[in-house]
Formats: structure tokens, C-alpha cells, sequence
């Protein structure tokens, strides 16, 4: 535990983050962002997570900003801001979770809205429950998206989906988000952390550091020509040689018995 409105927890080499304002379906205020940003922190110093997944408590996923700070803003109040706000970028947060150099789920237990739509699509796979929905509402408040939404939504669901979900702040239900590819899967709520788990277990038990390096190759990509992306792939590769669990790897190949990596 971080927090009051934040959890955190590790199990079996996997890092479990749960947004913790379940009464306020888990809305971002300042100390939730100054507790992920100390998890994050927390969970790149620590070898011995492998991966890590995000969820929130109760009804909803995160319905973004805290919008009883909104009035506070139209009222030009100064104490409305987040206390960093005035130099990070708005939804730092998001920033710093995309940064994570570990493999990240999303377990998407309800609505995740604003800047809660940032955080799941900031993690690398997202789980969806039968309840979860999806939506970017900043247009519904008369302002553009924040928190990296603008570059996530349309690389994950497509650009015309993704100008839709802005421009008009529908909320869509799973069913939809998992045709456009918001979601890789959907399973029913009582089984979310469970599937979720499942995979990042799985996830952990590979080997740490080819797991790092694929996954920078693989945001590399979307900012990469395909030449470019040849020389890139070449060389973390030349880094993952190195580890010990390259050795491993193609040790238990020849030896045909499942490799016990180490992380090293």
C-alpha cells in the first residue's frame, strides 16, 4: 500500500497497481498521481518485478480527472491546478506508465473515461470485464484530449475510430471496443484478475531482458521507417546475447527441456 487511494502489491515476480477512490470511481486526484508516479518509480528499481498490471477498485477502472477540480478552474481559483501541472505535461502520469520498462496489462474492471481511457491504453495488452466501457470525454468538457490520448487512441483502434471517440465523447461498451481493437479480450468480472494475472504470470516467467528490449522495439516501431527498424532490431538483439538467459534459452533447446530464466 502506497496510499489511501492507492494499492500496490507484488506477487509471483508481478506487480499488481489498483487505483484505490473506488467512491469517486477511482478519479485522480493529487495524491493518486503522486502514488503512481512512486510506483512506477518503485517498480523500475525492482528487478523482481516482471511485469505489472493496473486495475481499479470497485465499479469503474478510472473516470479521469477529478472534475470537482473543474469549477475551480472556470473560477480561476490557483489551488485547482495538480501541483505539477504548472511544468509536466498534462497527464504526466500516462507518460510515466507508457515509460515502464515492464510488460503492462491493463485489467479493465469498469468505465475507464478521460485520462482513464489514457492509463489503459498507456499499458501494453488490455483485459476487459463485461462491464468495462470506453470513452474520450474531454470534447463533452470543450477541450482537446490530454494525458496522451491523441497519440494512443488513434494508433491502437485506427485514426477514424479513434477522431470519432474525440470528437463526440461516445462512450462505447466492450463489445465495440473489442471489435475496434481496444481490447484483446473480454471475460466475464469475476474472472478479470484471474486471466489478467494468468497472462502476466506467463509474461514474468520469460526472460527479463529480451522482454524489455521487445517491447521498446515495438513502440521503436511506430515512430521508425522499416530501415530504420532493421538497424534497431539489430542491435538490442546484439544486447540480448549477452544475458544469461540467451545461454539458457538456447541451452535447453538443444538439451529439449523448458528454459529456467533467471532475468539476468
Amino acid at each position: 500500500m502506497f496510499s489511501d487511494v492507492l494499492a500496490y502489491q507484488k506477487q509471483e515476480g508481478v506487480g499488481v497497481l489498483t487505483f484505490n477512490r473506488p467512491d469517486k470511481m477511482n478519479a485522480f486526484n493529487q495524491d493518486m498521481v503522486d502514488s503512481i508516479m512512486d510506483v512506477l518509480g518503485h517498480v523500475r528499481k525492482d528487478d523482481d518485478v516482471r511485469a505489472l498490471v493496473v486495475t481499479g477498485a470497485g465499479r469503474a477502472f478510472c473516470a479521469g480527472a477529478d472534475v470537482s477540480r473543474l469549477q475551480d478552474r472556470i473560477q480561476g481559483k490557483p489551488e485547482y491546478r495538480f501541483r505539477s501541472e504548472s511544468y509536466d505535461p498534462r497527464g504526466y502520469f500516462a507518460l510515466a506508465l507508457a515509460r515502464c520498462e515492464r510488460p503492462t496489462i491493463a485489467a479493465v474492471n469498469g468505465p475507464a473515461v478521460g485520462a482513464g481511457l489514457a492509463m489503459a491504453l498507456a499499458c501494453d495488452i488490455r483485459i476487459a470485464s463485461e462491464s468495462a466501457s470506453f470513452g474520450s470525454l474531454f470534447i463533452r468538457r470543450a477541450i482537446p484530449p490530454d494525458s496522451g490520448t491523441s497519440w494512443f487512441l488513434p494508433r491502437v483502434v485506427g485514426l477514424s475510430n479513434a477522431l470519432q471517440m474525440m470528437y463526440t465523447g461516445d462512450i462505447i461498451d466492450v463489445a465495440r471496443a473489442k471489435e475496434m481493437g481496444l481490447v484483446s479480450r473480454v471475460v466475464p468480472a469475476t474472472k478479470l484478475m484471474d486471466e489478467a494475472m494468468t497472462l502476466a504470470r506467463k509474461i514474468a516467467a520469460g526472460p527479463a531482458v529480451a522482454l524489455e528490449l521487445t517491447k521498446k522495439a515495438a513502440y521503436h516501431a511506430l515512430v521508425s521507417d522499416l530501415p530504420e527498424q532493421f538497424d534497431y532490431e539489430s542491435y538490442i538483439q546484439r544486447i540480448a546475447t549477452l544475458s544469461e538467459d540467451h545461454k539458457e534459452g538456447v541451452t535447453a533447446f538443444f538439451e529439449k527441456r523448458p528454459p529456467r530464466f533467471t532475468g539476468r
